[in-house]
């Protein structure tokens, strides 16, 4: 009754292990197995609007952000923020705390 239990409980484990890897693998997970990042997914733009409404000191916020890509060395999320900016300084932001 042992043998036929562990074979249970392996055959249970072995067939439950790949629908639980997959469920945990989330969307940056999957994302960046595809060379892709969380970047890609969300635009400039939209950072860079959720940035000036949301927070209370939107220069400050965004240049944590971009301190933060800096130190990971990451090319593509360098070029994000600086893209993000760019977007912020399009959409009339000057620097300025929002009101």
């Amino acid at each position: 009754m042992t043998d036929t239990y562990s074979s249970d409980c392996h055959k249970m484990s072995a067939s439950k292990s790949p629908p639980e890897k997959s469920t945990c693998e989330s969307g940056e997970d999957s994302a960046s197995q595809h060379g892709r990042t969380l970047w890609d997914i969300t635009t400039p733009e939209e950072v860079a609007y959720s940035i000036i409404k949301l927070e209370k000191n939107p220069q400050k916020d965004f240049l944590r952000r971009q301190r933060n890509a800096l130190k990971s060395k990451n090319k593509a999320n360098i070029r994000f923020w600086e893209k993000v900016w760019e977007a912020m300084e399009a959409m009339g932001f000057n620097g300025q705390e929002s009101s």
